[in-house]
């Protein structure tokens, strides 16, 4: 079952700051993307492990990113090394953390009404579609659990016994002072080991498979654990934002950087379902190509100086516009987000 599209209204406020701070962003991630082109050279697909090579890639900040020929996921040039991700994420050292954190907690309740609520009510619609499924007692483990927002929206919507890891020490320290949820703060290397322990009947990675060294093993650790019967993720795609972001060279991006050093396909997705021999439940495309789209051409404008008023007739015009143009795209298959709901053998 697929869905498609999701309103950007609610969420436009707390995205802002990648407009107002695009100096400091595009510094970030040029940086970030210095140290990832100190990793050794990618020689095969991060996902199917077929051969891939380099050649007239896409470029950005001097890393190359090319299609795999096989199952079609976008790879980075080099092979994150776990030095390189604790930089980002357990160090914090490139301010990673800054980014999906609340310094207030109306900040916080507002980011998880906002941004997480309609993906653990989504979760919840899909589970409750399968007669296999009972909520009671079923335990949710959220991997990559950052602040705890996601933890926070279950629980509103009635989804008992969750609990969270995660590895940065900042973004357990904010989710436990603002949110309900307790947060458990594990290293890296004890990522896999956590979901082997797991009792909890659903495993939930929103926004996480991205950012490990080894997904596969990942997800080899969730197929093997016999108590965990449904999967939910939430992985970036190789979208239309990825061209945005080759174009407008002055601008920040917020999808192909940082930790994204490679994107999903609907290809290579696929290719980890059948492996893994899993049944898809239900599929949500839902992008903000457009939003960032609109953004670019905010900061191009305003850096040739622009009249302002200028400025505002076109940004209005074209948020006016920006779910009825997202939602083409992601009926499309070209938005930048895909949620899904899966679920293993045993328990369809």
């Amino acid at each position: 079952m697929n869905r498609y599209g999701k309103s950007y209204g609610g969420i436009k406020g707390i995205k802002a700051h990648f407009l107002e701070n695009n100096s400091e962003h595009l510094a970030s991630h040029i940086e970030v993307a210095r140290r990832y082109s100190e990793c050794p050279v990618r020689t095969s697909c991060k996902i199917c492990g077929h051969k891939i090579q380099f050649e007239n890639s896409l470029t950005k900040h001097s890393v190359p990113y090319d299609l795999c020929g096989f199952c079609g996921h976008l790879n980075g040039g080099y092979v994150e090394t776990p030095e390189f991700l604790d930089l980002l994420y357990s160090d914090n050292l490139l301010g990673y953390a800054n980014e999906y954190s609340s310094s207030e907690q109306e900040s916080y309740d507002q980011r998880v009404e906002a941004i997480y609520l309609a993906k653990a009510e989504y979760l919840i619609e899909i589970l409750s579609n399968n007669s296999n499924f009972v909520l009671e007692g079923a335990g949710l483990l959220d991997v990559g659990a950052g602040a705890g927002y996601f933890l926070n929206a279950l629980e509103k919507v009635g989804f008992a016994n969750c609990r969270g890891i995660e590895v940065s020490r900042d973004l357990v320290g904010y989710g436990n002072q603002y949110g309900k949820s307790v947060i458990e703060q594990i290293a890296s290397e004890d990522l896999i080991g956590s979901i082997d322990r797991t009792a909890c009947g659903v495993v939930s990675m929103i926004g996480v498979l991205e950012h490990v060294q080894n997904p596969l093993e990942v997800l080899e650790a969730v197929i093997r654990n016999n108590y965990v019967k449904y999967l939910y993720l939430s992985v970036p795609l190789f979208s239309l934002t990825v061209f945005t972001e080759n174009i407008f060279e002055n601008v920040a991006q917020r999808h192909l950087c940082g930790g994204h050093t490679h994107l999903f396909s609907d290809s290579s997705i696929d290719y980890l379902i059948k492996r893994f021999q899993l049944k898809e439940l239900g599929r949500w495309y839902f992008g903000t190509d457009i939003a960032d789209l609109i953004r670019s051409y905010q900061v191009e404008l305003a850096q040739k100086n622009l009249n302002e008023n200028l400025q505002t007739v076109f940004r209005l015009k074209l948020e006016s516009m920006l779910d009825e143009l997202q939602l083409v795209v992601d009926k499309k298959h070209f938005g930048s987000e895909i949620h899904l709901v899966l679920a293993k053998e045993c328990a369809s």
